[in-house]
């Protein structure tokens, strides 16, 4: 992996790299111990170590993390099942319905995240999907993560919440959605003659026409290598049929996004106080 962060509770992560570990660290135990670097991973809160930190005339490769197998005292707890849930870890298609213990501590934390932070992750979304998600279609795709205890899943981590808020969601009409992704707009217009785009980019129906575009997120997957992606696909009425999907894109994970959000300094004026209120009602 390439990121690290100093305590499990911490929601705040760094880049992996000599000048950025020593300034947050000061060379303090645990972070030095042995001759060894540590740290936690973001995903999954497990113990790390950080190899090939200082370069040396044999080993000039970017340096990385890596799980380390045991807790290390005044650090964190090693739990292997948190390690084989862990997107950061190894390559892995995960089972839909596989859930952690209910009431678990990485759990929570996400559910924190959720409810405190519910306007910023369904920002993320609208950013990297280019489709606006109005208060109701982003009420309903909350009630739907939360029906299905959607935090417990062994997929879901500390830096993958907005995409796993849209991967348990149940599919979305698109009718009056802003559409930003130009991509996704020269597909729909050349494979759906009956709708087009306002001024505002808004998609709607030609006069007298009348078609269903909707948006799924399926096929949760990592690489191994700490990307992490579910693909984006729109498509038209209610057919399952291979012809009927208008677009598809696979929805690379930016783990740093959401996080940025929440340290950026001087931006709770820009906030949508009426998504976290929704969240709030949601999530006691």
């Amino acid at each position: 992996m390439k990121i690290f962060k100093l305590r499990p509770n911490d929601t705040l992560h760094y880049p992996i790299d000599k000048e950025t570990f020593e300034e947050v660290t000061l060379k303090q135990t645990p972070y030095y111990s042995g001759g060894s670097h540590f740290a936690v991973c973001p995903a999954c809160d497990n113990p790390i170590q950080l190899i090939g930190l200082i370069p040396t005339h044999t080993n000039d490769k970017a340096p990385y993390g890596k799980h380390f197998r045991n807790g290390i005292p005044g650090l964190a707890r090693y739990s292997q099942f948190e390690y084989d849930c862990c997107p950061l870890a190894a390559r892995k298609t995960y089972d839909r319905e596989q859930r952690r213990p209910s009431g678990g501590a990485l759990s929570n934390k996400i559910l924190t995240i959720l409810r405190e932070h519910f306007d910023r992750v369904v920002y993320v979304l609208e950013k990297t999907t280019g489709i606006s998600i109005s208060d109701n279609m982003a009420e309903a795709m909350l009630t739907r993560y939360l029906e299905q205890s959607a935090h417990t899943y062994v997929g879901s981590s500390l830096i993958n919440i907005p995409w796993m808020l849209a991967y348990f969601s149940n599919s979305q009409g698109m009718y009056k959605r802003r559409i930003t992704n130009e991509k996704m707009q020269q597909s729909i217009l050349k494979k759906i003659t009956a709708v087009q785009f306002d001024a505002n980019n808004r998609l709607e129906n030609k006069p007298g026409q009348y078609v269903t575009l909707n948006v799924c997120f399926i096929h949760h997957q990592t690489d191994g290598e700490g990307g992490e992606y579910v693909d984006m696909v729109v498509s038209e009425g209610m057919s399952f049929d291979e012809g009927h999907i208008v677009y598809k894109e696979r929805q690379v994970f930016d783990h740093d996004f959401l996080e940025r959000l929440m340290r950026k300094e001087g931006n709770e004026s820009k906030r949508r106080q009426h998504l976290i209120d929704i969240a709030h009602r949601l999530i006691p």
